[in-house]
């Protein structure tokens, strides 16, 4: 065995065999990084470790602004302002929220991949533990909700309250959402309930809860009922009256695609749909001239309900915005906005979909309402307003008396004078008004 950094002549050629001295450098070098590397381990593992502190720091956060809020409020309340839109809840019930949302969506994607073979050999076991936990957390929540539901109205009786929950879309949708893991828990081993583990996606339903656009959806399919009624009339009409025309024609060339009408409806539905599967379709020219009519009358037709949908959705929007707005004129009267005032202002607008620089434009409106004597009287007329706000009263009071004095400048006085003189033509308060308006010109 040679010793390293000696003569070697293997080769029967002398030279210098430096290996030894290469291996220690190499060795101090790895003794270098070495100690590197676990110099950098710890910073790598606190970078990680950044944002669940940062998390763990806002939850901490939103407790103690909970327990601020609800000092000193009954345990059915702060379970109220947990569980439920309530300006006291803050930061913790979104929080609540996000947890809730996180646990629907992870059930339905456990549901979703169960149902493939391969997926629920390997990670059958991982599964049945998403199942478990989300059903113990929706079983608590629906538990909490009937518990804090009197809350919604304190005034009437606590059974009656939880009784409306239980009836109510989202008390049934909180009850489908547990019902099938326990009848399978209980009945499994007396009836095939198989079947049940597709009516767990009706948890999917409960994302509802937390979207304030069905809200505005569902007020304008109120509002815009009879049109969409007449256009469904239509449509109707349309698919019954080329169906029998598709029968008429087809039934001789293809008896067995055309066989009766109600095969031709369902070719009628899919030709007016513009989809055109094309396992039934006509031959003779009278039908194919006919399915052109219908597929481009089709276009049209399906294209109204979307429209109708879309400027009615727009409009209750606005109009949602424009309410809103008065509110806000309406608390620019109030002496201070407290944070709970402020906090329910933002969750109403977050509510219409604005964004924070439309809330910050309308928090700083109400700055400019306090500073100024009153809101402006052009913006027209609100009775809400009128009664909320004596500045914006005052205001249109003013803007009124002006209009009169301009009518009793500009109209012909005698003439005005003698049309409300009959008996019938005014009131006794409208002719002393004209009368003082008459005298102070």
């Amino acid at each position: 065995m040679q010793r390293p950094g000696k003569l070697t002549n293997d080769d029967g050629d002398g030279g210098y065999d430096g290996d030894g001295g290469d291996d220690g450098d190499d060795g101090n070098r790895g003794n270098r990084g070495n100690r590197g590397n676990r110099g950098s381990a710890p910073a790598a593992a606190a970078t990680r470790a950044l944002p669940a502190v940062g998390a763990w720091r806002s939850l901490a956060s939103a407790v103690a602004e909970f327990r601020a809020r609800n000092r000193g409020r009954t345990l059915r309340q702060k379970v109220h302002a947990l569980m439920f839109a309530d300006p006291n809840g803050g930061s913790l019930n979104m929080a609540v929220e996000l947890f809730l949302i996180f646990w629907i969506v992870a059930s339905v994607v456990s549901i979703v991949c169960e149902s493939v073979d391969s997926l629920h050999l390997q990670f059958g076991t991982l599964f049945h533990v998403i199942d478990i936990a989300s059903f113990v957390v929706f079983a608590a929540e629906y538990a909490l909700r009937i518990y804090a539901s009197p809350e919604d109205d304190p005034a009437r009786p606590a059974a009656r309250m939880r009784w409306r929950f239980l009836v109510s879309w989202h008390g049934l949708l909180d009850l489908a959402a547990i019902l099938p893991f326990l009848l399978h828990l209980l009945l499994s081993g007396f009836i095939d309930l198989r079947f049940l583990r597709i009516v767990r996606l009706v948890r999917l339903l409960k994302l509802s809860r937390y979207s304030t656009a069905n809200d505005t959806m569902f007020a304008v399919l109120k509002k815009e009922a009879p049109v969409l009624l007449a256009s469904s009339l239509v449509m109707c009409l349309l698919v019954f009256i080329m169906a029998a025309l598709g029968y008429l024609l087809e039934r001789g060339a293809q008896p067995d695609k055309f066989e009766n009408i109600p095969q031709a409806i369902y070719w009628a539905v899919v030709t007016l749909a513009s989809v055109g599967y094309g396992d039934i379709s006509p031959v003779t020219p009278a039908g194919r001239f006919v399915t052109v009519v219908l597929a481009l009358v089709g276009i049209g037709i399906f294209s109204i309900p979307a429209a109708v949908l879309a400027s009615g959705f727009t409009e209750q929007l606005r109009l949602n915005r424009e309410k809103l707005r008065q509110e806000l004129v309406a608390a620019a009267g109030d002496p201070e906005l407290t944070d709970l005032q402020r906090a329910t202002l933002r969750s109403q607008w977050r509510s219409l979909h604005l964004s924070e620089v439309e809330i910050r434009e309308m928090f700083e409106e109400i700055e400019f309402g306090r500073r100024n004597d009153a809101p402006a009287a052009d913006g027209g007329w609100s009775p809400a307003l009128v009664s909320a706000n004596p500045a914006y009263a005052l205001a249109q009071y003013r803007a009124a008396v002006s209009r009169l004095q301009e009518v009793a400048a500009l109209a012909d006085r005698a003439d005005l004078g003698r049309r409300l003189q009959p008996l019938g033509a005014a009131t006794d308060l409208e002719r002393r008004i004209w009368q003082a308006l008459v005298a102070a010109g």
